[in-house]
């Protein structure tokens, strides 16, 4: 996923052209499923080489995290737990619907970033860190 990054970095990035489509699971899938990480990493263009959330820990840490807001019950405390048992994670990408990341603080009902989520990169970013929203119906936020 470092194409998009370094697009934008560049000013070449064009997010019209990004187009994140949400998985095709049914309505009401349950929460924490390990099972279902592949299809939501196939979604994004993702394969091996990163940390998911649902998923089955490998025991392996990895630059990125990736937590997929909908599907997870405390997407805070999985960047929690990321940090904790990670620390050399340069960056979390939370991804979900805009309900989602609306419930969890993440954005406002317009789909802008939260000053609490801004204020949490902030400190992230002091350390050589980042965080990143992908929406579905947004697109990157960043």
């Amino acid at each position: 996923m470092q194409s998009w990054k370094n697009a934008i970095e560049s000013g070449q990035f064009n997010q019209e052209e990004f187009s994140l489509q949400p998985p095709k699971l049914p309505f009401g899938h349950p929460k924490d499923d390990p099972e279902i990480s592949g299809e939501l990493m196939d979604n994004l263009g993702v394969g091996g080489g990163v940390n998911c959330y649902p998923g089955t820990s490998s025991g392996n840490c990895y630059d990125q995290a990736y937590i997929h807001v909908d599907y997870v019950s405390d997407p805070w405390g999985c960047m929690e737990a990321q940090m904790a048992s990670c620390p050399n994670t340069m960056e979390i990408i939370f991804v979900g619907s805009r309900y989602a990341l609306f419930f969890y603080n993440f954005t406002s009902r317009k789909g802008q970033l939260t000053k609490e989520f801004r204020d949490v990169r902030h400190g992230l970013r002091v350390v050589g860190k980042d965080m990143v929203v992908f929406s579905y119906h947004d697109g990157i936020l960043y």
